[in-house]
């Protein structure tokens, strides 16, 4: 018996970036796949301000930034592609990695965040830490980015 894809759409903030969204929604459609957002936030590094690193400040934090971005990708995802959305919170590095190897095999990682995103550097090193997983992924690490589709005025076509 075949198991059913999963495609993972991960990012470190609330801007979840269209392009990527109807990347994996398209691919999704096309291998019957599962598609999981991961929202991967590190409050010790700045990205939470409203809450404390514990207790019921974080689980409801967790709950509406789950609730935003189910929101926002539900926008852009057909309703028949089934989808989930989980918040990592912690060194996102570590996190996503730490997921990774306890979920099942994804099919492919696309990149949901921003292009600025893709070059903060890594508390480790001074590569960012998209750089440093992408090596480390078993599965392809996909950076959907928007075509440029307008010519400019007196440019020859070729």
């Amino acid at each position: 018996m075949r198991r059913q894809a999963d495609i993972v759409v991960f990012m470190e903030d609330l801007n979840l970036q269209p392009v990527a969204v109807r990347y994996a929604a398209a691919l999704a459609r096309r291998m019957r796949a599962r598609l999981l957002f991961l929202l991967l936030i590190d409050p010790w590094g700045g990205d939470v301000d409203a809450c404390g690193p514990a207790g019921e400040s974080v689980r409801k934090f967790e709950s509406q930034c789950r609730v935003m971005v189910a929101q926002e990708a539900r926008r852009l995802v057909d309703e028949k592609v089934p989808m989930r959305v989980e918040v990592l919170l912690g060194d996102r590095r570590s996190e996503f990695l730490k997921y990774m190897a306890g979920a099942p095999a994804f099919h492919t990682a696309v990149w949901g965040g921003t292009e600025r995103s893709l070059r903060h550097r890594s508390a480790r090193g001074p590569q960012p830490w998209t750089a440093c997983i992408a090596r480390e992924l078993s599965c392809p690490f996909v950076i959907p980015r928007q075509k440029n589709t307008r010519r400019t005025r007196g440019t020859p076509s070729g």
